[in-house]
Formats: C-alpha cells, structure tokens, sequence
C-alpha cells in the first residue's frame, strides 16, 4: 500500500518536523488529541497555530450547519505521528455505499467511466469531469452555493475547492472506488484522496496528481516526504492541470504557485473520512455566502491577514 513505515516516520520526526514530538498513532483513541480543533495543540510554532485556528474558524463561519463544516470538525492532521495509522486504518478501503441510493450520481459515474478498461482510467475521467466544472459557472466570481448534496453542487457548477473535492470523492465512491477529503490549512486548498490500484493517491480538483518514479500514484505523504517528484512528472501527466487559473476567482487553480504552497515543509496538511453510506450524519442545507451577514470590509480583512501570515510562514 505504500505505506510509510513507523521507523521512517520517526527518523523524520527527529530531524525537523513542524509538529510537536509524539510517538506513533496506534487507535482512535490516540488520535483524539490530533482530531478536530483542538489539534492545533500538536503544530509546532504560535504562527502556525494562529493560521490553523484562523482558518478553521473561517471555514466555520462560511460553511455551518452545513456537510462541508461539519466535515472540518473531524480533522485529522497529518503528521509523522498519524501517517501510519492514517494509510492503514482509518479509512475502509472497501466501499460500502449500496447501489440505488444516488441515482443521479450513478448515471453520472456509468456515463463517465463506461467503455474504460481500467481503474486508472476511470479515476482520471472522474477527476476531469470534476476539474472542468467551474466552466460552467455563471458570470459573476463565483457560484452562490455552498453545502447541498453532491447532485445540486453538479447542477450549479461550483468554484469552491471544498464543493468540488467533495463531489469528486462521492463519485470516486459510487464508480467503487474508497474516498476521502484532504485540507491543506496554510496554503488553502481541498482536494481528494482515492485508493485504487492497492494504494491511497492525491488528487488534486485542478487536474494535479504526481506518478513515483515506479508508475504508481503518490499518496499525499509521500508527496510531501519527496517534493522533487512534484516537478519531475512527465508531459502526459501535466497535460491533465488546469494551466491558467479562471480569472474570475483570482486564478486559485494556477499550477504555478503549487510547489511552494501544498507542499511546503511549514504546511498543514489533514485528512478527513466522508463516507455516502453515512449521509444520515450529516446536513446538507444550501448556504448563500452572500448572505451570512459579514462585512464585506470584515472579510477583506480576514482574507488580507490570513495572506501576509501565509507569506511568513513560507517564507521560513
């Protein structure tokens, strides 16, 4: 599965690492204190802390009452700590949706992935399919919607990372495939992970996901353990990135920055399970963000402080 073993967790936990020294994860009990946000506790640095909690709280405050705020409650940083536990136990790699529950995401999967051989290639249709839904967005910088099931956010073409890497995991799941949500805190991003082909593998909404030197999908830690394969990948690869970004929402989906954000030593990165066969957990009200009451000056605000923090902590 291309797990990372505890040795090597550890022997990068006493060289330098951005979380507090802890030994390995072996229950869910132990990963309490690593869960939620609370678990801001275990990064090390005040800054650092500040932006996770900031962010957390921004998170909150536009999605509450809804599935994707409910889903940032249940938080798990990644660390040399939980890797073990995190690529091993805590996420089902079989599936347990029940065919004939989400109909209209079935005919959506059956019409994407029909006539393809492999598991490969029904992971990349999927994952185009997702990529390119902000084209059909409205004008205007961005869709209204958030929270609503994953059939409403298909029909309403959203932007935001956390609709769209939400969608893509219930698709992965109902195609057969086992899904669930990654956060990068820092650098601001929400994306996917999907076990196939016998392991986890990162995919990125924008099209990005990194092949290891042996042809196999890197998983997000490994990633972040071998930053050099980020530039390495060969054209084929590249060609699924969204190149240029939407100008209509300050070009998040440009590839250029993503080296020095996802990926950064200094990032937070956490995971979180989103299983369909549990929606009965969670709230899928609609929520105009338009609406929620914030000054506009009180949100520039919290955006501007939030990027000069981003920018000192990369910088490190």
């Amino acid at each position: 599965m291309g797990i990372v073993s505890i040795g090597f967790a550890l022997s990068l936990l006493l060289t330098s690492t951005p979380f507090l020294m802890a030994g390995s994860i072996k229950s869910l009990e132990e990963l309490k204190p690593y869960r939620g946000r609370g678990s801001y506790l275990q990064i090390d640095g005040d800054l650092r802390q500040k932006m996770f909690l900031a962010v957390f709280d921004e998170i909150q405050r536009l999605y509450r009452g809804t599935v994707d705020g409910q889903l940032h409650e249940e938080v798990v940083l990644l660390c040399p700590q939980t890797v073990d536990f995190l690529y091993s136990q805590f996420t089902p790699t079989k599936v347990s949706y029940q065919n004939g529950s989400r109909p209209v995401l079935e005919a959506k999967a059956r019409e994407l992935t029909g006539g393809l051989d492999s598991d490969r290639q029904k992971v990349l249709a999927l994952l185009r399919y997702v990529r390119d839904l902000y084209k059909g967005s409205p004008d205007g910088p961005q869709s209204s919607l958030q929270g609503g099931t994953e059939e409403e956010l298909m029909q309403s073409n959203p932007r935001f990372c956390e609709s769209q890497a939400r969608v893509l995991a219930a698709l992965f799941q109902v195609a057969g495939f086992p899904s669930r949500r990654v956060g990068h805190f820092i650098g601001g991003h929400a994306v996917t992970e999907v076990f196939f082909e016998d392991k986890w593998a990162y995919i990125d909404i924008r099209g990005i996901y990194f092949l290891m030197p042996d042809g196999r999908f890197a998983s997000t830690w490994e990633v972040w353990q071998n930053p050099e394969w980020i530039e390495s990948q060969s054209e084929d690869v590249k060609k699924d990135r969204l190149p240029n970004g939407d100008p209509r929402i300050d070009d998040i989906y440009r590839w250029q920055d993503t080296p020095g954000k996802y990926f950064h030593p200094s990032e937070v990165t956490t995971i979180m399970n989103y299983d369909l066969s549990q929606v009965d957990r969670y709230t899928y009200k609609k929520v105009d963000p338009r609406k929620l009451g914030t000054p506009a000056d009180e949100v520039e605000s919290i955006r501007q402080k939030l990027g000069s923090w981003r920018q000192l902590i990369f910088s490190k």
